[in-house]
């Protein structure tokens, strides 16, 4: 396991101790945080040659559970993966499971969007094939590639009984941003919000937001469909949207263009006048 950048006080650590911090960085950035180290801690005190531990959340009516697995190589111990289980009232009482390996970096909450069947968006590192001492390995590079994920439920499962994830790259020709731009969505009005909501439909969430169309407002919620590249939209009640509902009407169109039209001609006509010269002013 290749050592991660350390502090000054973590240099003092242990190999087994900067092992188990290790462990403790892997669960945080797997979106589980702090809540499973004292369980990683007594497990990895037993040296036993793997284990599992077992982590349950409730969202809304919906459960998961999720079993993390972790492997001791010849000295260390490696985080593997998780199995995430999703169940849903009324439906099979068995729920929608799929194992996420460590360097899929899937995160806890992104493993439940794509269960629930949304798109989450991610960048991995290229890997290229070299060889060492006559034994060819894969080395990561610096080079990245983004794309979508989405768990395919019709196709047959794979031979480890995982749905297979299908894969929107950059050439599939779904920009989230310029549609997001598209829609009478108020957040996309101020680049703070607007960048934020942006990045949590990357994570798959089913994001809540403002439609402000004909001088009236209303919540909605969002997702990400890559796969017909555009924007899902769902009212208050859950009830999904029609596209038109969601775009910018005409009426707004042209109220955006000429509000930005005479932006236009003032910033103009202040760069006509010349800066103006008040008393004491210096140049």
């Amino acid at each position: 396991m290749e050592e991660q950048n350390l502090s000054a006080e973590q240099k003092d650590l242990t190999p087994e101790q900067k092992n188990l911090k290790a462990l403790q960085d892997n669960l945080y950035y797997a979106g589980f945080g702090s809540l499973l180290n004292k369980a990683l801690e007594e497990r990895f005190n037993e040296q036993l040659p793997e284990f599992k531990l077992s982590h349950q959340a409730k969202i809304g009516e919906k459960e998961m559970d999720y079993e993390l697995n972790f492997k001791k190589g010849d000295k260390l111990y490696f985080f593997k993966g998780f199995e995430a289980t999703l169940k849903k009232p009324g439906e099979n009482e068995d729920g929608l499971r799929q194992y996420f390996y460590a360097n899929q970096n899937i995160t806890a909450n992104e493993a439940y969007n794509l269960l629930d069947g949304r798109a989450v968006n991610k960048t991995y590192h290229i890997y290229e094939k070299v060889d060492e001492d006559g034994k060819e390995k894969y080395q990561r590079t610096d080079q990245t590639y983004n794309t979508w994920l989405q768990l395919d439920f019709i196709k047959q499962k794979d031979d480890k009984n995982n749905f297979q994830i299908q894969k929107y790259g950059e050439k599939y020709g779904f920009d989230l941003e310029a549609k997001m731009k598209k829609l009478a969505i108020a957040e996309m009005n101020d680049p703070e919000k607007a960048s934020r909501l942006i990045s949590l439909l990357k994570k798959g969430n089913l994001q809540d937001a403002t439609l402000e169309k004909d001088g009236t407002q209303q919540k909605v919620y969002l997702a990400a469909n890559p796969i017909n590249r555009n924007i899902i939209g769902y009212d208050a009640n859950g009830s999904r949207m029609e596209d038109k509902e969601l775009q910018v009407s005409k009426k707004s169109k042209e109220h955006v263009t000429e509000n930005a039209q005479k932006k236009s001609e003032r910033q103009a006509e202040t760069l006509e006048a010349g800066p103006k010269q008040g008393r004491g002013h210096k140049i």
